[in-house]
């Protein structure tokens, strides 16, 4: 997705200007046109160095919970019948989020002004994305939105939890491991810069191990700028080669490769691309439509790529099980599965099930890794802090018996 700046007139031959994000610039236009406007300029938005705005966009962050309890409030408003206009208006003054309740006010005015909900939702493809919009457009189109707001906050919420237990399960080990960093490098600039001058004045010869930790505390204490700056420079490297396509492929491609959490990852991914399948063809998205939906929100370019190539041979009137049977980033189960839902029509029901089947998969894996996780990092924690201590305690100890 790319941002784009726009200037056009309306029907009344006012000046409209303002930015959009769409996948490409002739999509940016399209999305204009489905608003009434004449384009007079479109461009890609060049990047300020610095826009005050984004403070507030980050202390008003809208998250996935925002929008789950959202979706499924609307859903519920309308399937009692009311109003569309009514049910936002409530929710804007119901949400505690500023940011959001700001945009729920002008989505609801859009549709006061003679707007379909979809559209009003399209001016705002940050908060809502494409298989949102889709699910919408589509429930406008069969009469049944409250439905589609059911089944699209169901999906939101196995998502949301889904998230939520991967993000619980690396708390730890990551809390563990940057407390470990910290001790590690307070260690080398606070306790070690004395110890020298003591180790120094024995004149005894001093194990590895502590001409090592003293080497590093040197080179820390001396260097101290350049670590900082390499820090920053591979970081920035990184971010910018991991924005680019053959960097985030790399970057996917090994996610999956992990030898501990790639097992994990794949059923991630597989459960977010089933799930979503089966809520846009459920809610009545066409086949190839849903396919190109997914593949640019399950969040991984091995599964992206694989599900375009796919759509192109269903678009050729391949069966969709043909292609996912062939690619080995999906387990034998998912193509399987996806030709039952073929053979009996009924395909949104079976990657539903399948769908069910790998958030289990996931829930057992994050407990399992849970409960190995701990004696692991026990164990690392150990080691590092023992070792850390033999350095240090071990010239101690000569240095008492040459003493005595």
């Amino acid at each position: 997705m790319a941002e784009f700046e726009y200037k056009a007139r309306d029907t009344a031959g006012s000046l409209k200007t303002g930015e959009i994000t769409a996948q490409s610039e002739q999509n940016a236009a399209e999305l204009l046109a489905e608003h009434h406007l004449i384009l007079t300029r479109l461009a890609p938005k060049k990047e300020s160095q610095f826009d005050v705005s984004r403070i507030g966009n980050m202390l008003h962050r809208i998250t996935m919970k925002d929008k789950v309890i959202f979706t499924r409030q609307l859903g519920t408003m309308v399937k009692s019948g009311l109003p569309i206009v009514q049910a936002l208006h409530i929710l804007a003054e119901q949400t505690s989020n500023t940011r959001f309740a700001d945009i729920i006010r002008d989505i609801s005015s859009q549709i006061e002004g003679g707007s379909n909900f979809s559209n009003a939702l399209s001016k705002y493809p940050k908060v809502f994305d494409r298989v949102y919009i889709n699910l919408v457009r589509s429930g406008e189109a069969s009469g049944q939105l409250d439905l589609t707001l059911e089944r699209l906050a169901t999906q939101q919420e196995k998502s949301y939890r889904l998230v939520g237990k991967v993000r619980g399960a690396m708390l730890y080990p990551a809390f563990v491991l940057v407390a470990m960093a910290g001790a590690t490098i307070l260690m080398l600039v606070v306790v070690i810069p004395p110890l020298k001058g003591i180790f120094a004045e024995s004149g005894s010869q001093l194990p590895l191990a502590t001409r090592i930790l003293i080497t590093m505390s040197d080179a820390l204490l001396a260097y101290w700028y350049l670590f900082i700056l390499a820090a920053v420079l591979v970081i920035f490297g990184l971010r910018s080669y991991l924005a680019s396509p053959a960097g985030k492929f790399a970057a996917d491609r090994l996610k999956l490769r992990l030898p501990i959490f790639g097992p994990l990852f794949k059923k991630i991914y597989i459960s977010r691309m089933t799930r979503t399948l089966a809520t846009l063809v459920g809610g009545g998205v066409p086949i190839l439509e849903a396919l190109d939906i997914v593949a640019d929100s399950v969040g991984n370019k091995v599964y992206a790529n694989a599900l375009h190539e796919a759509a192109k041979q269903v678009e050729a009137g391949v069966p969709l099980s043909t292609p996912l049977k062939a690619n080995p980033a999906f387990p034998p189960l998912v193509p399987q599965m996806v030709a039952v839902g073929e053979q009996t029509g009924k395909m949104d029901q079976v990657l539903t099930k399948l769908a069910d089947f790998y958030d289990e998969e996931v829930d057992t894996v994050v407990k399992n890794l849970s409960t190995l996780m701990e004696p692991l990092i026990m164990v690392i924690l150990g080691i590092g802090v023992g070792g850390l201590l033999v350095a240090i305690l071990m010239p101690i100890y000569t240095l008492g018996n040459v003493i005595k």
